[in-house]
C-alpha cells in the first residue's frame, strides 16, 4: 500500500486566490457489493443496490474525468485512490466516492479518539482509516481540493479524515528539547515548526525515531492556510449505521444518502455542499431513523469555506 508521491510546489507561495474549479475535475467511484472478508460477528450481506449508487454518481459527475471500479480489492482500492490523488494538481477538484460496507475494529493501541479503527470494506479485506490519515492526506498537493463522499456504515472517519485536534501528533516525551534553527525548543514546538515547513507526519515519525505518534491538541497540517481543502460527506457518524433508501420494491433504489443527494441536486442545481448535506441529513433521518440509522454528517478542513460553500459536484457548472 504505497502512498502517492507528490512533487513539492515551491514556485507559488500564495495558493488561496485559486478559484474553486479553476483546474480539472476528477472522480473515482468505488462500489463493493459483496466481500469475502469475515468479521468476528459472521459475514457481511450482499449489497445489490451498490450499482444503482454508482449509476447515480456517474450522472452527477458529468464534466468530470471519471473512473469507476466495482468489487475492488483493498490493494486495488488503495492503488486507485493513490492514482487519482497523485494526478490532482493545485486548483483541481478530486472526488472520491465509496458505496459499500463500513466496519469498525478495536484499536488495541488506542490511536483513534474513539478506540476503534473505522474501515471501508473491500472485496477481500478492510482498509483502515490509519492508512489515509498517515499516508494519503499528508502527501496530497498544496492548493488542491478534495471531496470525499462515503455511503457506508461507520463512515465519517473511514477515509482518514479525523477531527483536527487528533490528526497532528507529538513525541511522547514532549518536554525534551530539540534543536531547530540554531536553538533548542520543546518537542511539541519542534513538531509544529516542522509541519509549518511542510514536513509530513510519516517524515516526522521517521526523523524522531518513533513507531507511532500520540495525539496532540494543536492544529493539524491540513488546517494550514497554504495547504489544501478536504470535505468529507458521510452517510453517518463513526459509531452509526446507514441503510438503503426504503423504496423496497423499486429496482432503482440505492443508499439512502446517495438517493437523497441525487434528488436534491436534481431539484436545485445551484445547491452548495453545505446546504446539500444538511438537507440530506434531514431527509435520511426521516426515512431510516426508525430502523436505527444514523445521521449524515460532514467534516471540513481547509484555509477557508470556499469548498464547503461551492456548488455541489458539477451541478450548474460548464463541462470541461
Amino acid at each position: 500500500m504505497t502512498p502517492p508521491e507528490r512533487p513539492q510546489d515551491e514556485e507559488r507561495e500564495d495558493l488561496s486566490p485559486l478559484p474553486i474549479y479553476a483546474g480539472k475535475r476528477r472522480a473515482l467511484l468505488l462500489g463493493v457489493p459483496r466481500t469475502n472478508y469475515r468479521p468476528n460477528s459472521g459475514k457481511f450481506n450482499a449489497l445489490p443496490n451498490v450499482q444503482n449508487d454508482l449509476n447515480r454518481m456517474i450522472k452527477l459527475t458529468k464534466g468530470f474525468s471519471t473512473k469507476k471500479k466495482v468489487g475492488a480489492t483493498a490493494k486495488q482500492g488503495v492503488d486507485l485512490i493513490c492514482e487519482v490523488a497523485k494526478a490532482t494538481e493545485p486548483g483541481d477538484l478530486c472526488l472520491i466516492y465509496f458505496s459499500g460496507h463500513g466496519y469498525t475494529i478495536p484499536d488495541p493501541k488506542g490511536g483513534d479518539g474513539d478506540g476503534n479503527d473505522e474501515c471501508l470494506v473491500f472485496a477481500n479485506d478492510v482498509l483502515k482509516d490509519d492508512w489515509a490519515a498517515t499516508y494519503l492526506w499528508p502527501n496530497t498537493v498544496r492548493g488542491a481540493r478534495y471531496l470525499v463522499i462515503l455511503d457506508a456504515c461507520h463512515s465519517l472517519s473511514a477515509l482518514g479524515h479525523e477531527a483536527p485536534e487528533t490528526v497532528l501528533t507529538a513525541p511522547p516525551d514532549s518536554d525534551r528539547g530539540i534543536e531547530y534553527d540554531g536553538i533548542e525548543i520543546p518537542a511539541v514546538d519542534y513538531v509544529k515548526a516542522r509541519v509549518g515547513d511542510g514536513a509530513t507526519i510519516p517524515e516526522l515519525r521517521d526523523e524522531l525515531g518513533l513507531r507511532r505518534l500520540k495525539p496532540a491538541v494543536f492544529p493539524s497540517r491540513i488546517d494550514s492556510p497554504s495547504e489544501y481543502w478536504l470535505l468529507t460527506l458521510a452517510a453517518c457518524g463513526d459509531e452509526e449505521l446507514t441503510y438503503d433508501d426504503p423504496g423496497w420494491f423499486n429496482i432503482n433504489t440505492s443508499g439512502a444518502a446517495t438517493t437523497a443527494m441525487a434528488d436534491l441536486i436534481k431539484r436545485n442545481k445551484r445547491i452548495t455542499h453545505r446546504e446539500l448535506w444538511a438537507q440530506v441529513a434531514t431527509r435520511v433521518v426521516q426515512q431510516i431513523a426508525q430502523r436505527g440509522g444514523g445521521t449524515p454528517v460532514q467534516r471540513y478542513t481547509g484555509p477557508d469555506d470556499s469548498l464547503v460553500d461551492a456548488v455541489a459536484l458539477s451541478s450548474g457548472l460548464p463541462d470541461r
